[in-house]
């Protein structure tokens, strides 16, 4: 924890731990080991400390690399662990607006929104790989609407992308209009968003739509300008054998 906070300038303010009653003396030879690890790392640090029966907090990975074990997200129930809150913050920063010019002024912003919606899309692909899917459609979020500041110039490339993730959160959460909807955003902002093409078939099928299905992706197929097409021609192959099975049903 303290050498992320290091690489993401910011600054521990202090922790809560919750360790289980059966972390103690008499399975560790000593008293208060988990709270002493937290004091070696952050000296001067408050913390404030319960015992518990049960603790509630990250899914413990004993074998993980730092940076997995010390992840947050989806929490789970355990036993015989120690959890801690930690409380974080960016380390406060001179205002360069006192010392930048007019001219320069738009462009520190731009840089700034930029790094900013970087930041939201990696925290929506987080969550999404940890299953939570409304959070991280409320990062895709915010990372396309600072994208679109205009002094940000974010290619639409990018912009595409951020849109496209959101689609495919609103897939795995079962929205499927929104998911065509924001697939096909994306696809107005870059036409050859190979992933949009594949979320949007995906959610035609889902809402029993497979001949626009097919059709999308034979035209998508048909305009592409390079990079891996597979997973488009496997998609392609289900609509149209959906489609065939459907019209063969309203024929009967």
């Amino acid at each position: 924890v303290k050498q992320q906070c290091e690489d993401n300038e910011e600054e521990t303010l202090g922790a809560v731990m919750f360790t289980c009653g059966g972390r103690s003396e008499r399975f560790f030879g000593e008293d208060m080991v988990d709270a002493k690890q937290f004091q070696a790392a952050f000296p001067t640090k408050p913390l404030i400390g319960f015992w518990a029966g049960g603790e509630i907090g990250p899914q413990a990975l004993a074998e993980a690399a730092p940076a997995e074990a010390t992840r947050t997200g989806r929490a789970a129930l355990q036993g015989f662990t120690a959890v801690f809150g930690i409380f974080r913050a960016p380390v406060p920063k001179p205002r360069l607006a006192l010392s930048l010019g007019d001219d320069e002024l738009p462009q520190e912003v731009g840089r700034l929104m930029a790094r900013l919606a970087r930041e939201a899309n990696a925290r929506g692909n987080a969550d999404y790989k940890e299953g939570d899917h409304a959070n991280a459609t409320q990062h895709y979020t915010r990372a396309m609407q600072l994208a679109q500041v205009a002094s940000a110039e974010v290619p639409l490339s990018k912009q595409s992308q951020m849109v496209s993730n959101r689609s495919m959160a609103a897939l795995k959460a079962g929205d499927f209009e929104r998911a065509l909807q924001d697939a096909d955003s994306a696809l107005q902002l870059d036409p050859q968003n190979h992933k949009a093409h594949y979320r949007r078939a995906q959610s035609l099928l889902s809402m029993s739509r497979p001949e626009e299905a097919a059709d999308g992706l034979r035209s998508a197929l048909a305009e592409a300008q390079g990079g891996p097409v597979e997973e488009l021609l496997k998609l392609l192959d289900q609509a149209e054998q959906a489609a065939a099975s459907s019209t063969g049903s309203r024929r009967r």
